[in-house]
């Protein structure tokens, strides 16, 4: 998603890109990478480098500012308006499952994300769960794949 939203960024009006001289922090982890351990280690690189006063957030990309760090604003509230990107993550269940069995997770989803407990522990992570219905899921899929096709005709994004 990082690529679109750049891509998005860069279109939304007064922006631009150039090198950025840092020195990143550097650590090691011993597994492959890609996938789950390549965020991990971002997120750890991040948070080194907040925490040594190197790194200043100047804005968050989603629509709503984030709970783990509500004092930053996001792109949209700094002046940029037209900007919101955020990622997400999703329980899904093959195409042919039984309507009721995907009915029965979804409640369970909900009811598990509802915990406050959990609520707590995502919202440490900046994390905000939101448990939609199934159709209103498969209706926000659409809606955001039609998005990143448009942000890729825009930016004339090609496959490499």
């Amino acid at each position: 998603m990082l690529p679109l939203g750049l891509a998005l960024l860069l279109g939304c009006g007064n922006a631009s890109a150039q090198a950025w001289p840092s020195k990143p922090v550097k650590f090691v982890a011993p597994f492959p990478p890609g996938g789950p351990v390549d965020l991990l280690a971002r997120l750890i690189g991040q948070k080194i480098s907040e925490k040594s006063g190197k790194l200043r957030a100047i804005a968050v990309t989603s629509g709503q500012r984030s709970s783990a760090a509500p004092e930053i604003p996001t792109i949209a509230e700094a002046g940029l308006t037209g900007f919101g990107v955020s990622s997400w993550y999703a329980i899904m269940a093959p195409a042919k499952t039984p309507p009721a069995m995907v009915a029965a997770l979804a409640d369970e989803v909900r009811r598990i994300v509802a915990l406050p407990d959990v609520r707590q522990t995502l919202a440490v992570q900046g994390l905000a769960p939101v448990a939609m219905a199934p159709a209103e899921f498969a209706a926000h899929i659409r809606r955001e794949t039609a998005t990143s096709a448009a942000i890729i005709r825009d930016a004339n994004i090609k496959a490499e």
